[in-house]
């Protein structure tokens, strides 16, 4: 329920600051632009304690890019957090008749084509673009999540991690948020598994257009998963010990024991790399000291093959793939890798 208004207390003196109609201009626009803009230069306006409440790490978030190509749309604004993260936020005022149920099928359907079309470097390369354009560079973005530079490699194949798994936060940007709709995001967050479902709605107070008091507020998060932490770390880190503790006691053996043939070899090597990710995983360390290799608990492997990060060493490319293909579960090629694109494979029987 919207207030009308809110009060300031100065000076022993309160005063009322009633609400205000973002379709009043604020923000140079009256339309959803107006309130996209928002999002896009305020992206501290996301609340991270209120999306993950009691959390001891609240998401931050950072502009990857606007207007961003998903299939045969075009998404408003796509957002990371300090996780790798991705979230998708689509801007509707009330008025619109999109903002009733529409939205959240519109929003949902991008969230399917995901994984599909941002795969495979795309949308590092998209990002890279947009900001190109606007003559700055994506790292000063990123950058901003943290307290300085960090490795951008390890950056983005912890968004490309996340995304393989359809790890993402969708939220829908209102200014009003129909009862309808709440009721469905509701349920929508509180029955997904690896998707986050959010609205945020902003309301607005001040005398006048040029100094308002903005509330966001994100709605969602009901009792039930106010505490679910999709995105929480709290079950990590996935030591080596641990990871071959659970692999072992799979119900699917097969599955389970190419995971542990996997996990001994990189732990043999001293390749592996610990993972801090919710669901059990890990990493392959490359001759490079760059990641080469992600395995998750689904029997999904994402394997880095192209030269650049096997030391553009032909040899040693080779080396890692006949050693792979030497445990009878993988089947990569040893031709026809196309220098920046990576490889999905599966250790599903």
């Amino acid at each position: 329920m919207t207030i009308d208004k809110i009060f300031s207390l100065r000076n022993n003196e309160i005063k009322p600051l009633p609400s205000r109609s973002f379709r009043e201009g604020l923000l140079g626009s009256n339309l959803e632009a107006g309130l996209q803009n928002l999002v896009e230069h305020y992206p501290e306006i996301l609340s991270g304690s209120q999306v993950k409440p009691g959390g001891e790490e609240p998401p931050r978030f950072a502009l990857l890019c606007s207007e961003i190509a998903i299939n045969n749309w075009f998404l408003d604004s796509l957002l990371v957090d300090q996780d790798g993260v991705l979230t998708l936020v689509e801007s509707k005022l009330v008025e619109n008749p999109e903002s009733r149920r529409a939205v959240v099928g519109q929003i949902i359907e991008y969230a399917a084509y995901a994984s599909q079309a941002w795969a495979h470097g795309n949308l590092r390369e998209q990002v890279s673009t947009y900001w190109h354009k606007r003559g700055r560079d994506a790292e000063s973005a990123i950058f901003s999540l943290f307290d300085g530079p960090i490795d951008l490699d390890w950056f983005w194949s912890r968004v490309e991690e996340n995304l393989a798994q359809n790890k993402l936060r969708l939220i829908l940007a209102t200014d009003k948020l129909r009862p309808s709709v709440r009721r469905i995001v509701e349920f929508l967050n509180g029955e997904l598994r690896n998707v986050e479902i959010l609205a945020l709605e902003l309301t607005f107070y001040g005398e006048d257009a040029d100094s308002v008091v903005v509330v966001p507020r994100i709605v969602g998060q009901t009792q039930a998963t106010a505490g679910k932490g999709t995105y929480s770390r709290t079950q990590g880190p996935w030591s080596d010990e641990r990871l071959k503790e659970v692999f072992s006691s799979y119900r699917d053996e097969v599955l389970g024991q190419r995971l542990v043939t996997v996990l001994e070899w990189a732990s043999r090597t001293g390749l592996f790399i610990e993972s801090s990710n919710q669901t059990p995983s890990f990493g392959i360390m490359g001759p490079c000291q760059r990641r080469i290799m992600s395995v998750w608990d689904t029997g999904i492997v994402y394997c880095y093959l192209h030269a650049e990060r096997h030391g553009n060493n032909e040899h040693q490319r080779r080396s890692f793939i006949a050693g792979l293909n030497s445990f009878s579960i993988f089947n990569f090629p040893f031709e026809g890798i196309v220098s920046g694109r990576d490889s999905v494979g599966s250790l599903v029987p």
